[in-house]
């Protein structure tokens, strides 16, 4: 894709925060960022949004009688005709008529199913289920293997002290995440991106003594699900403040450690024992 105009890269904002854009787009829209500051600040207002609005916006239950109309939908022409709250309990659940579609409905689903099946079933893997989708321990790691190669373009790091960045991330995410003030490197800066299948977090930078990168990505837990999970041994190893795991993968150390509500995890070229000795405590 060739190089993105201003107008081109602010259209992008919307579909690249929502994970609708193509790898290309991303690639072109992330290269444009490291220019201009100012589309930068949108993308990073926009994920601001995001973020306030997951934490903030609560579902709020349908009324009985649109869940009545859903399941009663051949019976009735239009929502407009159907009974209010007060006269819905007095309604039969189904009748004949709907009983009659649903079966005639459930009938043509059936033959479609039967067919595709009979055409694309040899097609079909199955998933293989796993405890959770997504590993954060194992999916650090594979970030790792981008960054150190220079090709995550998506984790443009705002070089900043370490008491702005906390401030910031606070404002910005609404949890009360802590900046680790590692022994022997130095902080450059952080990064709140996407870590995983839309799922934003902030990664933070360091560098150390022998000019070898740190990564600790910082996870608010009341925010993680099923999907994105610490490994099962870290989180049953970490329960107080000075408690850490190693996660080996590949030859790498992933060091996990909690601190409040506050999962984080670090990986670099140091050995775990090593990393963990950098931990304040």
């Amino acid at each position: 894709m060739s190089e993105l105009t201003k107008n081109e890269a602010i259209n992008l904002i919307t579909p690249v925060a929502d994970g609708e854009a193509t790898g290309a787009e991303r690639d072109a829209f992330f290269a444009y960022l490291k220019k201009d500051h100012h589309v930068r600040s949108l993308y990073e207002q926009e994920l601001k949004t995001k973020m306030f609005l997951k934490k903030n916006l609560r579902r709020i239950e349908a009324p009985p009688e649109l869940y009545y109309f859903a399941r009663n939908v051949g019976t009735y022409a239009n929502y407009a005709d159907y009974p209010n709250e007060e006269s819905i309990k007095d309604l039969p659940r189904t009748n004949g008529s709907f009983r009659r579609n649903n079966y005639w409905y459930f009938s043509i689903a059936a033959v479609l199913l039967a067919g595709f099946l009979f055409l694309f079933g040899d097609h079909i893997k199955p998933t293989e289920v796993s405890e959770a989708s997504i590993v954060i321990e194992q999916q650090v790691y594979e970030h790792f293997k981008q960054l150190d190669k220079g090709f995550e373009a998506d984790f443009i790091f705002d070089h900043t002290t370490p008491d702005l960045a906390q401030n910031k991330l606070i404002e910005q995410l609404q949890f009360d995440i802590q900046i680790p003030d590692l022994a022997r490197a130095s902080f450059n800066g952080y990064s709140n991106s996407e870590f995983a299948n839309g799922f934003y977090t902030p990664v933070l930078n360091y560098t150390c003594e022998k000019n070898h990168p740190i990564y600790i990505f910082a996870f608010d837990m009341e925010e993680l699900t099923d999907e994105i999970k610490p490994d099962k041994s870290a989180s049953e190893a970490c329960s107080t403040k000075n408690d850490y795991h190693i996660t080996k993968i590949d030859g790498y150390h992933v060091v996990s450690w909690k601190w409040g509500q506050t999962w984080y995890a670090a990986i670099s070229e140091h050995q775990g024992e090593s990393f963990a000795e950098m931990l304040p405590r």
